[in-house]
Protein backbone atom coordinates (compact mmCIF):
# COMPACT_ATOMS: atom_id res chain seq x y z
CA UNK A 1 0.00 0.00 0.00
CA UNK A 2 2.93 2.34 0.73
CA UNK A 3 4.06 1.92 -2.91
CA UNK A 4 0.54 2.84 -4.13
CA UNK A 5 0.59 6.01 -2.03
CA UNK A 6 4.16 6.73 -3.20
CA UNK A 7 3.16 6.44 -6.88
CA UNK A 8 0.20 8.77 -6.28
CA UNK A 9 2.29 11.35 -4.39
CA UNK A 10 4.96 11.17 -7.09
CA UNK A 11 2.39 11.65 -9.83
CA UNK A 12 0.90 14.69 -8.11
CA UNK A 13 4.36 16.11 -7.47
CA UNK A 14 5.47 15.67 -11.07
CA UNK A 15 2.16 17.08 -12.24
CA UNK A 16 2.43 20.24 -10.13
CA UNK A 17 5.82 21.20 -11.55
CA UNK A 18 5.95 23.75 -14.32
CA UNK A 19 9.16 22.94 -16.17
CA UNK A 20 8.69 19.51 -17.69
CA UNK A 21 9.32 20.05 -21.37
CA UNK A 22 7.26 21.07 -24.38
CA UNK A 23 5.22 24.24 -24.82
CA UNK A 24 1.95 22.30 -24.71
CA UNK A 25 3.02 20.51 -21.53
CA UNK A 26 4.30 23.70 -19.90
CA UNK A 27 1.00 25.42 -20.75
CA UNK A 28 -1.01 22.59 -19.15
CA UNK A 29 1.13 22.57 -15.99
CA UNK A 30 0.89 26.36 -15.72
CA UNK A 31 -2.87 26.30 -16.21
CA UNK A 32 -3.38 23.75 -13.46
CA UNK A 33 -1.02 25.55 -11.12
CA UNK A 34 -2.76 28.88 -11.77
CA UNK A 35 -6.28 27.45 -11.42
CA UNK A 36 -5.55 25.59 -8.17
CA UNK A 37 -8.37 23.15 -8.77
CA UNK A 38 -8.45 19.87 -10.62
CA UNK A 39 -9.92 16.39 -10.53
CA UNK A 40 -7.47 13.48 -10.60
CA UNK A 41 -8.66 9.96 -11.37
CA UNK A 42 -6.04 7.34 -10.54
CA UNK A 43 -6.38 3.86 -12.03
CA UNK A 44 -3.95 1.12 -11.01
CA UNK A 45 -4.06 -2.04 -13.13
CA UNK A 46 -3.12 -5.69 -12.77
CA UNK A 47 -2.64 -5.58 -8.99
CA UNK A 48 -2.41 -9.00 -7.33
CA UNK A 49 -5.56 -9.79 -5.33
CA UNK A 50 -7.22 -6.52 -6.40
CA UNK A 51 -7.05 -6.48 -10.20
CA UNK A 52 -7.85 -2.88 -11.13
CA UNK A 53 -8.54 -0.21 -8.52
CA UNK A 54 -9.56 3.38 -9.01
CA UNK A 55 -9.64 6.34 -6.69
CA UNK A 56 -10.30 10.00 -7.20
CA UNK A 57 -8.98 13.20 -5.67
CA UNK A 58 -10.72 16.51 -6.17
CA UNK A 59 -8.70 19.60 -5.30
CA UNK A 60 -10.44 22.96 -4.88
CA UNK A 61 -7.98 25.43 -3.39
CA UNK A 62 -7.65 24.50 0.29
CA UNK A 63 -10.27 21.71 0.12
CA UNK A 64 -9.75 18.14 -1.07
CA UNK A 65 -12.09 15.17 -1.46
CA UNK A 66 -10.61 11.67 -1.64
CA UNK A 67 -12.82 8.77 -2.73
CA UNK A 68 -12.28 5.25 -3.86
CA UNK A 69 -10.25 2.27 -2.84
CA UNK A 70 -11.30 1.44 0.75
CA UNK A 71 -11.58 5.05 1.93
CA UNK A 72 -13.51 8.27 1.54
CA UNK A 73 -12.37 11.39 3.35
CA UNK A 74 -11.92 15.16 3.04
CA UNK A 75 -8.98 17.41 3.91
CA UNK A 76 -9.33 21.16 4.35
CA UNK A 77 -7.65 24.19 5.85
CA UNK A 78 -9.42 26.43 8.37
CA UNK A 79 -7.71 29.39 10.02
CA UNK A 80 -4.29 28.10 8.98
CA UNK A 81 -4.80 24.58 10.36
CA UNK A 82 -5.26 21.40 8.28
CA UNK A 83 -8.10 19.02 9.17
CA UNK A 84 -9.38 15.68 7.96
CA UNK A 85 -13.02 14.60 7.87
CA UNK A 86 -13.87 10.91 8.19
CA UNK A 87 -17.32 9.36 8.34
CA UNK A 88 -17.90 7.17 11.39
CA UNK A 89 -20.01 4.02 11.52
CA UNK A 90 -23.16 6.06 12.30
CA UNK A 91 -22.76 8.24 9.21
CA UNK A 92 -21.53 11.32 11.09
CA UNK A 93 -18.52 13.14 9.65
CA UNK A 94 -15.87 13.78 12.32
CA UNK A 95 -13.10 16.39 12.16
CA UNK A 96 -9.58 15.62 13.33
CA UNK A 97 -6.22 17.36 12.90
CA UNK A 98 -4.44 16.37 9.69
CA UNK A 99 -0.69 16.12 9.63
CA UNK A 100 1.52 14.86 6.85
CA UNK A 101 3.54 11.96 8.17
CA UNK A 102 7.31 11.83 7.93
CA UNK A 103 6.91 8.87 5.57
CA UNK A 104 4.67 10.97 3.27
CA UNK A 105 7.20 13.81 3.27
CA UNK A 106 10.01 11.42 2.28
CA UNK A 107 8.03 10.38 -0.81
CA UNK A 108 7.59 13.93 -2.13
CA UNK A 109 9.58 14.94 -5.19
CA UNK A 110 11.26 18.30 -5.08
CA UNK A 111 10.35 20.59 -7.98
CA UNK A 112 13.97 21.60 -8.44
CA UNK A 113 14.78 17.95 -9.27
CA UNK A 114 12.80 18.20 -12.53
CA UNK A 115 13.84 19.89 -15.74
CA UNK A 116 12.36 20.19 -19.23
CA UNK A 117 15.40 18.43 -20.65
CA UNK A 118 14.33 15.22 -18.87
CA UNK A 119 11.45 14.67 -21.33
CA UNK A 120 11.31 13.80 -25.03
CA UNK A 121 8.23 14.12 -27.24
CA UNK A 122 7.46 10.83 -29.00
CA UNK A 123 4.32 9.71 -30.83
CA UNK A 124 1.95 12.13 -29.08
CA UNK A 125 3.37 11.71 -25.58
CA UNK A 126 6.01 13.36 -23.40
CA UNK A 127 8.35 10.59 -22.26
CA UNK A 128 10.73 10.83 -19.31
CA UNK A 129 14.16 9.78 -20.51
CA UNK A 130 15.45 6.63 -18.83
CA UNK A 131 18.55 8.26 -17.35
CA UNK A 132 16.25 10.38 -15.13
CA UNK A 133 14.15 7.57 -13.66
CA UNK A 134 16.15 7.29 -10.46
CA UNK A 135 16.40 11.09 -10.16
CA UNK A 136 12.62 11.43 -10.26
CA UNK A 137 11.65 8.40 -8.15
CA UNK A 138 14.65 8.30 -5.82
CA UNK A 139 15.16 4.59 -6.40
CA UNK A 140 15.18 2.11 -9.26
CA UNK A 141 11.44 1.29 -9.22
CA UNK A 142 10.40 3.47 -12.20
CA UNK A 143 10.25 1.75 -15.55
CA UNK A 144 8.27 4.31 -17.53
CA UNK A 145 6.66 7.75 -17.19
CA UNK A 146 4.69 9.24 -20.08
CA UNK A 147 2.35 12.23 -20.29
CA UNK A 148 -0.35 12.72 -22.87
CA UNK A 149 -2.42 15.87 -23.36
CA UNK A 150 -5.91 15.44 -24.81
CA UNK A 151 -8.06 18.55 -25.26
CA UNK A 152 -8.71 19.93 -21.78
CA UNK A 153 -7.19 17.03 -19.83
CA UNK A 154 -3.89 15.33 -19.24
CA UNK A 155 -3.10 11.67 -18.62
CA UNK A 156 0.08 10.39 -16.96
CA UNK A 157 1.11 6.78 -17.42
CA UNK A 158 3.65 5.16 -15.11
CA UNK A 159 5.06 1.70 -14.81
CA UNK A 160 6.88 0.86 -11.59
CA UNK A 161 8.26 -2.31 -10.06
CA UNK A 162 8.10 -2.86 -6.31
CA UNK A 163 9.01 -6.10 -4.54
CA UNK A 164 8.88 -7.91 -7.87
CA UNK A 165 5.38 -6.61 -8.63
CA UNK A 166 4.79 -4.45 -11.71
CA UNK A 167 2.31 -1.60 -11.15
CA UNK A 168 0.69 0.17 -14.11
CA UNK A 169 -0.88 3.49 -13.20
CA UNK A 170 -2.88 6.03 -15.18
CA UNK A 171 -3.69 9.41 -13.69
CA UNK A 172 -6.18 11.55 -15.55
CA UNK A 173 -6.25 15.26 -14.71
CA UNK A 174 -9.54 16.84 -15.75
CA UNK A 175 -12.08 19.52 -14.86
CA UNK A 176 -9.19 21.95 -14.61
CA UNK A 177 -10.42 25.23 -13.20
CA UNK A 178 -13.95 23.90 -12.61
CA UNK A 179 -13.52 21.26 -9.89
CA UNK A 180 -15.60 22.09 -6.84
CA UNK A 181 -15.40 20.45 -3.40
CA UNK A 182 -18.32 20.86 -1.01
CA UNK A 183 -17.52 19.70 2.52
CA UNK A 184 -20.19 17.70 4.35
CA UNK A 185 -21.61 18.89 7.65
CA UNK A 186 -19.37 17.62 10.45
CA UNK A 187 -18.87 17.56 14.18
Amino acid sequence: MKRIIFVFVLTVSVFMTSGCGGNELDAMFNRIEDEENVTMVVTMKDLPLFGTIEFQTLIDGEKEAHTGFMTDYYVFTHEGERYRLDEDETGVWRKSPYEETEEDAEDDIEVEDLDASMFEYDDGRYVLMEEYYETVFGDDSLRELEIEILDERMIMYTTTVSDGMTIYTEVEFKEIGTTEVILPDYE
